[in-house]
């Protein structure tokens, strides 16, 4: 898509991003130097960039287009992506009072002490907490309105006897078949030595559905709160996968167990009118809800 890059909308808004991110750069190793402590993601970065320098015998490239772009990316994923799954979640919940009922009750199984007390989850109580319903709430809402991964082919390669040249910008959209829709039927000397099993997961369950359970693996004899999750329990590519896979996949995380809780351990999600139980959305680099509209009632 070279000649996209050739527009002058496209070189303004390219100039704008390296002077935010020369800045915020220049920015963090100042604090860097003056404190020697690393806060922020930035200056992490600034310092793994200092030791390899070191290991090297270089001086140290602070506007390396590696380091630049991931901290652009940081930018732009850290914007979005996190709140749209949150607000997916929240209006899903909202939709369904059973699916928050069950979440709820998980949440207070977790944090006996603070259920005990009568009092909000310390930072440290949510960061240490394993809730499996919640994993799988989040889960459901990432595999429904997944981000958009792309990648670029380092050689030549072919993915399922399609020829993929080397420097071929690839996009993954996760919302159709394997994900929301059954999977094509691949022949079976197509695929590669780390594929050659079939899916194991679930096509006969509507993959259109909002399902937490989906992701959950029940023991023989247990109920729904006694579950485990199962990670790998349906199709579900958000955060890329392997070494090149988000580096911010942990953080995002974070944030979404801590919002989620917070918002169900102090709210009841009360049924909005119909004009509002399914809103329209727009497609970009996130599947973002137009609207959130929540009606809440305090606990």
């Amino acid at each position: 898509m070279w000649w996209i890059r050739q527009s002058p909308r496209y070189r303004r808004v390219a100039a704008v991003k390296t002077r935010v991110v020369r800045g915020q750069v220049q920015d963090a190793l100042e604090r860097l130097n003056t404190t020697g402590e690393t806060k922020t993601a930035i200056e992490h970065m600034l310092m793994r960039e200092r030791k390899a320098a070191e290991k090297q015998s270089r001086k140290p490239d602070y506007e390396n287009p590696v380091l630049t772009e991931e901290i652009a990316g940081q930018f732009i994923a850290g914007l979005h992506t996190a709140s749209t799954t949150i607000a997916w979640a929240l209006i899903y919940l909202s939709r369904y009072p059973e699916i928050q009922d069950k979440l709820r009750h998980s949440l207070h199984n977790a944090h006996t002490a603070a259920t005990a007390d009568k009092r909000i989850p310390t930072l440290a109580e949510l960061t240490k907490a394993r809730v499996p319903y919640l994993e799988a709430v989040l889960e459901e809402a990432l595999r429904l309105h997944a981000t958009s991964v792309a990648g670029q082919a380092v050689r030549d390669t072919e993915v399922f006897g399609q020829h993929v040249p080397k420097g071929t910008n690839v996009i993954l959209i996760a919302n159709g078949p394997g994900f929301h829709r059954p999977s094509f039927e691949i022949e079976p000397g197509l695929r590669s030595a780390t594929s050659k099993s079939n899916n194991n997961w679930d096509e006969t369950r509507d993959l259109r559905a909002f399902d937490p359970e989906r992701w959950l693996v029940f023991k023989k004899g247990t109920s729904w709160d006694e579950a485990e999750f199962d990670a790998n329990a349906v199709p579900q590519i958000a955060f890329g996968m392997g070494p090149r896979s988000c580096w911010g996949r942990r953080l995002a995380y974070l944030e979404m167990r801590m919002v989620i809780t917070l918002v169900l351990w102090n709210f009841d999600l009360l049924s909005v009118p119909p004009a509002l139980v399914d809103p329209k959305a727009s497609y970009g680099i996130v599947h973002r809800a137009d609207q959130c509209r929540l009606r809440l009632r305090s606990r």
